[in-house]
């Protein structure tokens, strides 16, 4: 008696999964026509339209007779066309172009932001990320149209979801939070890579002909640590759980490590293969590792 409540429950759920999962819609393109179809296969909204995007909080922009409208996953126009150009809606919001100018729009329709901005990337309800028609990317809050971080840099996007990557012209990497504060200036290391789980790898000097000088810095710019590394060696785009894999290839065979958030070579038995060595060797005018060792 006491598995019915149990059953019970778990047959609800798997219904509404399976409801959930039959309201979602995927673009098909049929005789260069955009549709939409759902998960069990079914076509729910026919093959009518130029172009279409993929929905996106429940609305997908199409085109028709040379204009962009945003439909609902009935095929209805929530959003008649109007545009030249249509984005996906982030955080509510989605990027739209009226008469060559760019105009940020709700659910509704309604225009949010004047036409001061040509590039438009919400990463909340509250912010997003724009550029002037210069090219120039900053940080403006929508609530009031503030701008956070000034439109002075070449290439601004989020990592681990509170910090923003940016890139100066001379192609020096910066770090700020959401608010504006400049955590890492540029200049300070020649490559930032993406935050993952508060930390990210820098790259500080690659002009040595036979090592690079790396480190890891936290969510406050700390620098973990600084150590060189062979050429030889390619590392992972990110710490995961305090480790970043490492690959180097030696007498024809590619053998991974591990390094840790004290630059030190650690070993990972899950890995089955070889822990790179942590002192490297000369011979000649080679730089390379201590003969490898596979783990058994």
């Amino acid at each position: 008696m006491k598995k019915a409540p149990f059953l019970l429950c778990a047959f609800l759920f798997l219904t509404l999964v399976t409801l959930a999962r039959q309201d979602t819609l995927h673009k098909i393109i049929r005789n260069y026509k955009v549709g939409y179809i759902n998960t069990a296969g079914q076509i729910t909204i026919p093959t009518i339209y130029h172009e279409g995007n993929e929905f996106s909080e429940g609305l997908a922009a199409v085109r028709e007779n040379g204009l962009y409208g945003y439909i609902d996953t009935k095929g209805q126009y929530v959003i008649p066309p109007a545009f030249e150009e249509a984005g996906e809606f982030q955080h509510g919001m989605a990027r739209v172009i009226i008469d060559g100018h760019v105009f940020v729009i709700d659910p509704t329709g309604k225009r949010l932001l004047p036409p001061v901005y040509w590039f438009f990337r919400a990463i909340s309800p509250a912010k997003a990320i724009v550029s002037n028609l210069n090219g120039k990317m900053g940080l403006i809050d929508m609530a009031s149209g503030k701008i956070l971080i000034d439109t002075a840099w070449d290439y601004l996007f989020l990592t681990g979801g509170r910090w923003l990557l940016a890139t100066t012209k001379d192609k020096t990497d910066a770090v700020l939070d959401t608010t504006g504060r400049l955590i890492v200036p540029p200049g300070r290391y020649t490559c930032i890579n993406s935050f993952h789980q508060g930390v990210a790898l820098v790259h500080i000097d690659d002009t040595n002909k036979t090592a690079n000088t790396i480190g890891a810095i936290d969510s406050t710019g700390r620098l973990l640590f600084r150590r060189e590394v062979d050429k030889s060696v390619e590392l992972d785009e990110c710490f995961y759980d305090g480790l970043i894999q490492a690959r180097i290839k030696a007498r024809r065979k590619r053998y991974q490590g591990y390094m840790n958030l004290r630059g030190q070579w650690v070993q990972n038995a899950a890995s089955q293969i070889l822990v790179l060595c942590d002192t490297p060797v000369r011979r000649g005018r080679q730089h390379t590792h201590p003969r490898p060792i596979e783990v058994s």
